[in-house]
C-alpha cells in the first residue's frame, strides 16, 4: 500500500507539485478496488501488479524513452511473471508506445518490447525453470516467452531500420510482428489463442467454482455499490484527463494527456470485464 501511495503521488506531484502529490497518495486508499487488496494481513498477488501497473505508468511518465519504456517493459514483464492477467494491461501499454512511435518518438516501442520480452526469458527461467515447460493458458508458458521474444526481436532489428521511413510502413511492420506472435501461439497453443484461459476446464466445475467467483466476473454481474465503483472512480478520471487535454497550452502536453487516457479507457475496459483488474483502473 505504501509502494502504490508513493507512486501516485510521484505522478502527480511532478504534474502539479506537492500538494496533488499528498492528494493522490490519500485517493489510492479511496480507491477500495484497490485499496482493499492491499489491506496488512491479506496474502494477495494482485496487490503486486497494481503496484507493477504504476510502476509501468512512471516509467511512461519518464522524459527519457530508452529510460521509460524499458522500466514499463520490466515492470510489465515482472507482473506477467505473477500472472498472466497483466497480458491486456501490457498490450494497451504496447499501443500507446506504438502511438509515441507515430509521433516521432520511436525509441518508446523498441525500449518496451526489447525489455518485456527479454525480461519475461529470464524470469521464467529464474521462477519455473525447466521442470515444468507445458502450455498453460492461465500462466506464463513456452509459447507466452517465445511469442513476446519474437515480437522483442523483431522491434530491435527492424523499427531501427525504418526510422527515415513513413509511419506506415512501421505500422504495417508490426502488424505482421503481431500475426507471427499469433502464429506461434496457434502452433505451439492453438487452445491458448481465445479470450477464455479456461476454455479447457471441466464444464462441471467451471459452473460450480469458478463462475461463483464474485471478482472474476464482470461489472454487470456485481451488486449496485462494487458497479458504481468500478464505474465511477475511472470515469472521474476519464472527465480529467479530456480536460487538462482540452486546457493543454501545447501538443506535448496535450499529447502526454491523450496517452493517459488512452491508458485509463483501456484498463477500464479491461476492469469492466473482469472486476479484480477493475483494481488498476480505479
Amino acid at each position: 500500500l505504501a509502494a502504490a501511495m508513493l507512486l501516485a503521488a510521484r505522478l502527480a506531484a511532478r504534474q502539479f507539485g506537492t500538494l496533488a502529490g499528498v492528494i493522490a497518495a490519500q485517493m489510492v486508499v479511496a480507491a477500495i478496488p484497490a485499496s482493499i487488496r492491499m489491506m496488512p494481513l491479506r496474502i494477495d498477488h494482485h496487490a503486486w501488479q497494481i503496484v507493477l501497473a504504476l510502476v509501468a505508468l512512471n516509467g511512461m511518465a519518464s522524459r527519457g524513452p530508452r529510460a521509460g519504456g524499458t522500466l514499463a517493459g520490466l515492470a510489465l514483464a515482472l507482473s506477467l511473471a505473477i500472472s498472466l492477467e497483466s497480458l491486456p494491461l501490457a498490450i494497451i501499454f504496447a499501443g500507446v508506445c506504438t502511438l509515441r512511435l507515430l509521433r516521432g518518438q520511436r525509441e518508446w516501442l523498441s525500449a518496451f518490447m526489447v525489455s518485456l520480452g527479454l525480461a519475461s526469458v529470464a524470469l521464467f527461467v529464474l521462477t519455473r525453470g525447466f521442470s515444468d515447460i507445458a502450455e498453460h493458458c492461465d500462466a506464463m508458458s513456452p509459447s507466452h516467452v517465445m511469442a513476446l521474444l519474437w515480437c522483442a526481436t523483431c522491434c530491435f532489428v527492424f523499427l531501427p531500420r525504418l526510422r527515415h521511413r513513413p509511419p506506415a510502413l512501421s505500422l504495417m511492420m508490426l502488424a505482421g510482428v503481431g500475426l507471427g506472435a499469433l502464429a506461434i501461439m496457434g502452433t505451439r497453443a492453438p487452445q491458448c489463442v481465445g479470450l477464455d484461459a479456461f476454455a479447457a476446464l471441466d464444464p462441471l466445475v467451471k459452473r460450480v467454482w469458478l463462475d461463483s467467483v464474485a471478482e472474476g466476473l464482470p461489472v454487470w454481474r456485481q451488486v449496485l455499490l462494487v458497479s458504481a465503483t468500478m464505474v465511477l472512480l475511472p470515469l472521474f478520471g476519464l472527465i480529467a484527463c479530456w480536460r487538462l487535454w482540452r486546457n493543454a497550452q501545447d501538443q506535448a502536453s496535450r499529447d502526454w494527456w491523450l496517452d493517459m487516457a488512452l491508458l485509463l479507457a483501456g484498463a477500464t475496459v479491461v476492469g469492466l470485464l473482469v472486476t479484480r483488474a477493475s483494481a488498476v483502473s480505479c
